[in-house]
Order: structure tokens, then sequence, then C-alpha cells
């Protein structure tokens, strides 16, 4: 009987093995697209044939949004030298350029998107190419070709070139495939939709809840929940301190049952459902190395312990674009004392307050979002006098998940790694800190620990360490280049494109991230305008000029008191985000009659700016005023919803 199970078990392993082959080999040939055959400009299926090629390793959304970015620096870095012959030099020859895509009949939506972005592009050329040296230029084209390469392998795709490369027409591919790059990027680009959102200030919080009967919640139920915390109180933790377990720890891995019903629980499809919604273009990695269950201790005590009652980020890594680590705790006992606060994902203009009890689940960016715990006291006396079913301690899981956009596997487990080392240190310090005798120990809890947790904290309540970082880089390209013009183009406009955004896509919006992102992102622009216009006069005060002077007084002492009269929460779309009720307005400005006398008063003051600082950089303020232009007939045309937020939070 041996003897033949073991061949029957050898053959069925072979077999398995030729099959699992054979899907490999299909894999592998659905993974690398098929040689496209060389497309014809004058056929009238021309665009549909070479799209669709196209579309086959442009699929992803970070891919599409990365060459939305790279194609149009190369293609700048290409016609900007026209400028030192002529300032209309390279808006002459992208409009040559848009002539000749002519011949291949585009599509008209096509044909209007690659003319708006090629003549653009010839614009700014023109504005700002006769300031760059050749050499910048050169850095310039080399950084953003193999920038796409990059996306590519940021994406999991392969590149466009590398299927018709070995092909004996390859030069004439390349001819027509750069012919026609700049449609084809936007194309591929528009057809993600929400594609903006990558880089809008998303409320990274999750809400959801996880319990019913065996398979309601596509793995982990009531009956696992009640394993867990049947199996903490045998272990009769601390009630002077947290106790915490990992899911690998030796006491856990003991109990199969445990294990088991930990198994099912981080799997549970209403939490990874939850991230996946939040996050639409990407997957969702279990990080089980962070796992752990967690009971927590007593509050008003100097320790590591007291961290989790101060404002405070979990992990050290928010320079992450695209990808996020995950928090989602999930509770296991009864609890109504004990409540969560999100700092800056907020509910009318407020923290956020979620009062966790069994079965609830609360996920959060362990790397960006800013959180605490806090008693209510009116719910704890009701706890002292038996009137509640409170369970006597706190226990939650703490589940972790790595997000990064499709494709980006490896993207996702270098970022969970990292976050997960830290946890384990972090961890390691906390247990060194967590019940200080020594002076050492009391200095390193206080200073070290919670010291370090209050700076952190600042950081990301006030700058965010994404955008702190984002103009370093830029600061430090600018200084590279001997150029102002990387910091300029780079800063100057990001909060207007925010504004924007959001105003269009207005749900799962964090608004305190959007307010803090967009007023650090506007100072920075109005510390650059500043700079140019003290260059401008010589930083001497006599030398401005009274029409300046007056444009500017006018302009934002009318944008400032149109903010007084609104309020700073609704300046900030505030009613559309669903954080202020509607009401109306008829202070000053607002009853004379002047629509949005907020971006009319700013538009004032940029055109006061504009008369120094045109003499030194004359396509700056032009620029502000076209954005602030743009968003004006958004609001205008406005007709969407105003988003509905209150539902948020599990319980207040």
């Amino acid at each position: 009987t041996t003897t033949t199970t073991t061949t029957t078990t050898t053959a069925a392993a072979a077999a398995s093995a030729t099959a699992t082959a054979a899907a490999a080999t299909t894999t592998a040939a659905a993974a690398a697209p098929a040689a496209p055959t060389l497309p014809n400009p004058r056929a009238a299926d021309f665009w549909q044939n070479l799209y669709a090629e196209f579309l086959k390793c442009h699929r992803t959304p970070i891919n599409a949004a990365l060459h939305l970015v790279t194609t149009p620096l190369c293609l700048f870095a290409v016609i900007a030298p026209l400028a030192w012959l002529h300032p209309y030099g390279p808006i002459t020859a992208a409009a040559a350029y848009v002539a000749t895509t002519f011949v291949a009949r585009l599509p008209l939506r096509v044909m209007v998107a690659n003319a708006i972005f090629s003549l653009g592009i010839g614009a700014v050329a023109g504005a700002i190419g006769e300031q760059w040296s050749l050499l910048q230029l050169g850095l310039l084209f080399v950084v953003a070709y193999f920038g796409q390469d990059g996306a590519h392998w940021l994406g999991g795709e392969p590149t466009f070139q590398s299927t018709y490369q070995q092909q004996k027409d390859a030069l004439l591919h390349l001819a027509i495939h750069t012919w026609m790059l700049l449609p084809l990027v936007v194309t591929a680009a528009a057809r993600h939709g929400r594609i903006v959102r990558l880089i809008l200030p998303v409320a990274r919080v999750v809400v959801g809840r996880v319990g019913g009967s065996s398979g309601d919640s596509g793995g982990g139920d009531s009956s696992d929940i009640d394993v867990v915390h049947s199996w903490v109180k045998q272990q009769r933790p601390s009630k002077e301190i947290t106790t915490h377990w990992w899911f690998d720890d030796v006491a856990v891995q003991q109990s199969p049952q445990l294990s088991a019903a930990l198994q099912r629980l981080q799997q549970a499809a209403v939490v990874v459902d939850a991230l996946q919604h939040a996050h639409p273009y990407c997957d969702v990695h279990v990080v089980e190395k962070m796992n752990e269950i967690y009971v927590a201790g007593p509050p008003g005590k100097l320790s590591s312990d007291t961290v989790f009652y101060t404002p405070h980020v979990d992990g050290p890594w928010p320079v992450a674009p695209g990808a996020a680590v995950y928090r989602c705790l999930l509770a296991i006992s009864r609890n109504s004392v004990v409540q969560t606060l999100t700092a800056l994902v907020t509910t009318d203009g407020k923290e956020t307050v979620h009062t966790l009890t069994r079965g609830d689940v609360l996920g959060f960016d362990f790397n960006r979002e800013v959180h605490y715990i806090r008693r209510d006291e009116a719910a704890a006396a009701r706890v002292a006098a038996g009137s509640t079913d409170d369970d006597e301690q706190r226990v939650v899981l703490k589940l972790h998940f790595a997000v990064a956009p499709r494709g980006c596997g490896a993207y996702a487990k270098l970022l969970g790694a990292a976050t997960a080392l830290w946890d384990r240190v972090a961890r390691w310090i906390f247990l060194a800190t967590i019940n200080p005798t020594t002076t050492t120990e009391k200095l390193v809890a206080a200073v070290g620990v919670l010291g370090g947790t209050t700076m952190a904290e600042s950081v990301a309540r006030y700058g965010d360490a994404t955008n702190i970082t984002y103009v370093l880089l830029l600061s430090l390209l600018s200084y590279c280049m001997q150029s102002m013009l990387p910091l300029l183009i780079g800063a100057s406009f990001v909060h207007y494109v925010m504004y924007m955004g959001v105003f269009e896509y207005r749900d799962n919006i964090g608004f305190g991230k959007f307010k803090r992102n967009v007023i650090f992102f506007k100072a920075v622009s109005y510390l650059l305008l500043l700079y140019y216009y003290g260059v401008a006069i010589n930083y001497n005060p006599t030398n401005i000029s009274p029409i300046s002077a007056a444009l500017i007084t006018i302009g934002y002492a009318l944008a400032t008191a149109a903010t007084a009269a609104i309020g700073v929460d609704r300046t900030y779309f505030g009613v559309e985000l669903g954080q202020c009720e509607p009401r109306w307005v008829n202070a000053f400005p607002y009853n004379i009659g002047l629509p949005h006398p907020m971006i009319i008063g700013a538009l004032i003051g940029l055109i006061g700016v504009h008369v120094h600082v045109g003499a030194v950089v004359r396509w700056l303020v032009p620029l502000h005023c076209a954005f602030y232009i743009m968003h004006a007939v958004q609001e205008a045309t406005d007709t969407l919803p105003r988003a509905n937020v209150k539902s948020a939070p599990i319980k207040q």
C-alpha cells in the first residue's frame, strides 16, 4: 500500500509540475505582448491599432501617470534650445508637430488633447528655454528618458519599444512610436479617469466590522474573536502596563486554535475590501511580521505607554510615493471608554472620534496619520457603576497591510519589510522604557520616546515629511543646476493642482491634510514670489512702484476680507467636502455683487506683484493667474454634490 501511494503521489506530482510549467509558459506569453505589426499612418485604423498595442504596455495607473510627466519633459528638453534663436521658436516647432499629426487622422478628442499639451509645452519652453544651458537640457532629457523605463519597472510592465526592437523594421517602428508618443501617453492616462487621485490628500482611514456567522466576513467571524479573547484572559496580562504578543510569538504558536483564528481574522474580506475601496488602483498585501495582540495599559503614567495618549504617527517612512502601510485595529473586547481620534481626518472640521467595541475595525496609514487614544470619563463612570457590559481590559488586534499600485508588489513588500523592521525595533525601545526606574530609562522615555514622538507629530500635522522632502529635493536640484527653475516650476503651482483636484474628486478626502498641504505649498509659492519681488526692487522699499503697492494692497485686502467673511474651513471647500453646513454670507465683500471676490482679489494682488516681478521672471505671475482663472471657471460651472463624510466614524 505504501509503495502504491508513493508511486501515485510521484506521478501526480510530475503531472502537476508539467501543468505548472505549461501554465507558467502561458502566463509568460501573456505577460510579454506579441510583437506588433508595422502600423500604416494612412490606414483608417492606424490610431486604433497603434493605441491597442501601446496600451498593452501601459495598463497600470502608476506607469501611465509617470509617463504623463516624463514624456512632456523629454519634449521640453528637445524643443527648448529653439528659444535661443527666438522666443517663439519652441511653440512654432510644437505647432508644426501638431500639424504633422493631421496625416494620422486621429480622433477629434485625441487631436485636441495633443494640441493643448504640445502647444502648452512649446509655450513654456519659449518662456524659459533661453535660461537653460545645453548641459542642463541634456541632463533633463536623460533623466526623463530613463524615467520612463523606471515607470515601466514600477508598473511591472514591459516597454513598448521592447516589443518590436528585434524586428527588421525596428527603426521605422521607433520613429512612429516617437511621433505618436505624446497623444498615446495622454490617452492612456485619461483612460484611468481619476488618476489624479494618486497625488490628492486622501483620507487614509477605513472603517468596517467583523462579525456574524462563519464566512460572513470572508474569513474571520465572531467565534474567532471569542477564541482570541478567551486566550488573552488565560494569560492574565498586567493591568499596570500594556501587553503585546506578536502573531509569531512562541506562546501564540503553541495554540493551534488561536493561530488558526488569527490567520482567518487577518484575512477578513471586510478589511481587505475596505482598503481596496479606498485605493481602487492598488493591491493589498498582508504584513504578517507586524501583526500582534495588544492589551491596553492605564493612562497618566510617565512611560513609553504615554505615547498612545499623545497625538503621534507610528512609523518613520512617510515618504513612500503611491504606497502606504495600514494599521487596522480590530476590537476584541467590549469597550465604551477608550476612544481613538484621527487628527487630520476630520468630521465637521474636528478630530474624528472612533469608539471601537467588539468586532469594530479602524484602519489608518501607519506612517502618516496623526492619531491618539483618550478616555471618555463619563463612560468610565458608567462602567464603574456597573451599568455597561464593558470588559475589564481593552484588547485589540493590530493587523497590517501594505498597499501599492497594481503591479508594484516588490515596492509594497519593501515598504512592508522596512516598516516591520521599525515596528520591531520601536517595540524593543518601548518595552525597555515602559516601566522606567533608573534616571537613564526615565530620560530615554521622556526625551527620546515622548520628545521624538511630539516632534514627528508636529511635522506631520503642520508640514508633512513628504511635502518637505519634495521641496528640499527641488531645492537641491536647483542648486546643482545653478538655476531656480526646478524649484519655481515644481513648487509654485502645486496648491492650484490640489485645489482643482480636490474640488473635482470630493470623495474620501482628508480635510485636515488638504488644508495642511495647500497652506504649506501656498506659503512656499508666495515666498518664491516675495523673493523675486525683492530681487526686482533690489530689496529697497523706496523702489516699489505706487501702482504695484496699490494693487497688492487692494487685491489682498479684498481676498483677506472674503476669507474672514466665510471662515478658513469654508475657504478650503469645507462645504463641498461635507465638513461645514452651507450658509448664506452677507458680509463684505459678498454683499457688493462681486463674483468670486477671493479669486478676483488674489488676481489683482498678483498683477501688482507682476509690475516688478515681470521684469525678472516674465512668465511666473501669468501662470499663477492662469491657474486661478481655470479654478474660477471650475467653481462657476460646478454641478457636483458636496461630499458626505459624516458617516465616517463608527461611533461618536
